[in-house]
C-alpha cells in the first residue's frame, strides 16, 4: 500500500495568498509532482475560538493534523508559506525522515538560547532552537502532540509567535529527527553570512548582484526560507532595518547553470 503524503501550509489573507501563488506555487507543484505529494492549502483559521484570535495566526500550524483535508494522509509536511523549493535537487523529505520521528532541520545552538526559553516561560534546559518553518509529521501519531502544544502554549514577546514553544516540545519529545539542514535554509541568515555587503540599504539597488546571490542560495538549498524578519545593518551611527522577503522575486528559477557558488 502506497503511503499518501501532503505538503501543507496556511494561506490566511489575500496578500499572503497572492504572494504564494505568484512566486512560490510553481516550485511546490513541481516538487510535489516529482515526489508524489498532494498540496493542502488552508485558507482560514482551523480554530476560530477566542484563544485563536488572542495569538498570532501562526499557532494554527499546530492544528493542521486535525483539518479534514489532512486526515486522509499518512504523512503531512508542514511548510511555511514563504519558502521556495528547489524542485530540481530537493529529495523526498518524508523519505529522509526516520519512521515514527518528527523531522526538523537543525537549528541554532548556543548557551544563550536557554535564556530565550526561560523568557518564553519554558524551562531553560535546552541550548538548541529549531526553526519551525519545515516539519515532517505522522498524521495519526502526532495529532495529539500538536494539540497539546496548541492548548498549553504561551505567546509572549520572546516566544517568536509559536516557534519557541513548538521547538521546545519537539526537541524534548525524544522524537526529533534532524534532517539535512538544506531542508530549511533562511535567506536572511545566508545574506548576513556570505553577502553582507548586500545588507547595506545603499546597495539594494544592485539588482544583478542580489539576483546572483539569492539564486546561488536557492541552488545550495533544498528549501529556501524567505522569513518576514527584518535585516539589521549597522551603519556605525544607527541600525537600518529592511525586509528581504521581496528578494524571492529575484531568484532566477529557470537558470540551471549558475552552479553552487558563494559571493563573499
Amino acid at each position: 500500500m502506497v503511503e499518501r503524503k501532503a505538503l501543507v501550509t496556511l494561506l490566511i489573507g489575500e496578500e499572503l495568498q497572492n504572494f504564494w501563488r505568484t512566486w512560490l506555487e510553481r516550485s511546490w507543484r513541481e516538487y510535489a509532482e516529482r515526489h508524489g505529494y498532494e498540496l493542502v492549502l488552508i485558507e482560514d483559521f482551523i480554530d476560530d475560538s477566542p484563544l485563536a484570535h488572542e495569538r498570532e495566526p501562526h499557532w494554527q500550524k499546530c492544528l493542521i493534523l486535525e483539518h479534514p483535508a489532512v486526515q486522509e494522509f499518512d504523512h503531512a509536511v508542514w511548510i511555511d508559506a514563504d519558502i521556495l523549493i528547489n524542485f530540481r535537487s530537493a529529495p523526498c523529505i518524508v523519505a529522509a525522515t526516520e519512521n515514527g520521528k518528527i523531522g526538523v532541520a537543525p537549528g541554532s545552538e548556543s548557551p544563550e538560547i536557554s535564556e530565550i526559553y526561560t523568557k518564553a516561560e519554558l524551562p531553560g534546559t535546552l541550548q538548541q532552537l529549531v526553526n519551525t518553518g519545515v516539519i515532517v509529521y505522522d498524521v495519526a501519531g502526532d495529532r495529539d502532540f500538536l494539540r497539546s502544544v496548541y492548548d498549553n502554549g504561551v505567546e509572549n514577546e520572546f516566544s517568536m509567535k509559536e516557534n519557541v514553544p513548538l521547538s521546545y516540545h519537539i526537541l524534548t519529545s525524544g522524537r526529533a529527527h534532524m534532517l539535512d539542514p538544506r531542508f530549511n535554509v533562511c535567506w536572511d541568515e545566508v545574506l548576513l553570512k556570505h553577502y553582507r555587503y548586500l545588507a547595506n540599504p545603499q546597495n539594494r539597488h544592485m539588482t544583478a548582484l542580489i539576483s546572483l546571490a539569492v539564486t546561488s542560495a536557492w541552488h545550495n538549498s533544498y528549501f529556501l526560507h524567505f522569513q518576514a524578519n527584518r535585516i539589521v545593518y549597522e551603519t556605525g551611527d544607527a541600525p537600518l532595518m529592511f525586509h528581504t522577503r521581496g528578494d524571492v522575486e529575484r531568484v532566477l528559477i529557470d537558470c540551471e547553470d549558475i552552479g553552487s557558488i558563494v559571493i563573499s
